[in-house]
């Protein structure tokens, strides 16, 4: 599904009873909203399910420039708005978590729970400088050059089996 909000077109899906209560969950970075497959398949019984594609990722447009947290914010408030969202719980990894920081920070009364998977709650000079590392190379060799670096990291990390307890927590 395909769904203008804040300038840009967003690649999502839905998925869940139309009478349930929202979840959306975001994605990190060199993902897409195919990583949460299992936990959609899953969660969908008792939630409505929004999936979307960070900007610059997947199926979502990608604008030239740097895409700040509030920039990402809004485009999470822009999805909201735009599907008639009200109060959503939010789940995100990485950058995805970030987001559902910085709704709950800036915007406390559009999210529900949120679920904030690895993903720190500040910045320091040496992350800073991490990030900065990893925007010049995907400025430089695209998206592509991040898979690498971001699979490793990825795969040292569980995978998340606790959508029942995600889903209990949530009051479903």
């Amino acid at each position: 599904m395909r769904i203008k909000a804040n300038s840009i077109t967003f690649n999502c899906e839905i998925d869940g009873p139309a009478d349930a209560p929202w979840l959306v969950f975001s994605n990190s970075l060199a993902t897409n909203l195919s990583m949460w497959d299992p936990q959609a398949a899953d969660l969908s019984r008792s939630f409505r399910v929004l999936r979307y594609d960070q900007r610059g990722h997947g199926g979502t447009d990608a604008p030239p420039g740097r895409y700040t947290y509030p920039t990402l914010v809004a485009d999470a408030l822009a999805l909201f708005d735009a599907l008639g969202i009200e109060r959503p719980h939010f789940c995100g990894l990485s950058m995805g978590g970030a987001t559902a920081l910085g709704l709950a920070q800036l915007h406390p009364e559009r999210v529900g729970r949120i679920v904030v998977c690895d993903s720190p709650a500040m910045s320091t000079p040496a992350t800073a400088q991490q990030w900065e590392e990893r925007i010049a190379a995907a400025q430089t060799g695209g998206m592509e050059a991040l898979v690498e670096s971001t699979w490793r990291a990825g795969s040292r990390l569980k995978p998340m089996r606790q959508t029942r307890r995600i889903s209990k927590r949530c009051g479903r």
